[in-house]
């Protein structure tokens, strides 16, 4: 480098050695893999539970926007129970023997009183039913909502990984420019004040050589030239 470049600051203003420490360079190819990598641990519930969570609505939509519907498709699948024809075979005896003993086998009342308890014995079983199905549909439900559940928290998850990520090289970025910024500062800090110090000397320099030229003749400017000379090199 010249003394001119020294003079007017042309050099480097990397710091010391002229080598600069770039945190966010060097944390960069990590911190970028973090999305990818939590991208790829959280998508398989992330997906279940937002499948999960569509599952789940759309049996809430059915149950209430049409109650009676839902628990029609429900009960078109019942068939009377073993439980039921064991009941009603017993209770048929029964209510034969109480008819012919009081006379009234066969008429009217006998039929009634039949058809009363059949009707019982059949609605019972119906309920029965309906209840178990309707406790593994609400099984069903609780199972989905908590993979939607499960899903949405690994979605807060990722998010905050990601956002942590984002948020690290962003600091280190931003540290990085201040770095920087004060090191270029530093740096057109010394310039000035190599520079004030070289102007300084050379005036005072220029000032000896010309007091010799006019206060001592011909050999001082000589000596005023050598000084010169030797400060542009």
């Amino acid at each position: 480098m010249g003394i001119l470049d020294f003079i007017f600051g042309k050099g480097g203003n990397s710091g010391s050695g002229g080598q600069n420490f770039n945190g966010a360079a060097a944390a960069n190819p990590y911190l970028s893999k973090i999305p990818g990598l939590g991208l790829e641990q959280y998508s398989p519930y992330i997906n279940s539970g937002l499948g999960a969570a569509w599952l789940s609505k759309d049996s809430f939509d059915k149950m209430s926007q049409d109650p009676t519907a839902f628990l029609n498709n429900l009960m078109k699948g019942y068939n009377t129970s073993e439980g039921y024809n064991f009941e009603k075979e017993k209770l048929d005896k029964e209510l034969a023997a109480g008819a012919n003993a009081g006379g009234i086998a066969g008429t009217p009342a006998d039929y009634l009183k039949r058809g009363e308890a059949v009707q019982g014995l059949l609605s019972k079983d119906m309920q029965q039913y309906l209840s178990n199905l309707l406790n593994i549909n609400k099984a069903g439900l609780e199972g989905e909502n908590s993979i939607a559940n499960r899903g949405f928290e690994a979605s807060q998850n990722l998010t905050d990984l990601i956002g942590g990520a984002y948020n690290q090289q962003g600091g280190l970025a931003y540290n990085n420019a201040v770095n920087q910024q004060n090191q270029y500062n530093q740096q057109q800090t010394q310039n000035s004040s190599n520079r004030n110090a070289l102007f300084s000397s050379l005036a005072k320099a220029l000032g000896i050589g010309a007091g010799a030229i006019f206060g001592g003749g011909f050999p001082g400017a000589v000596a005023g030239g050598k000084a010169a000379s030797s400060i542009f090199g």
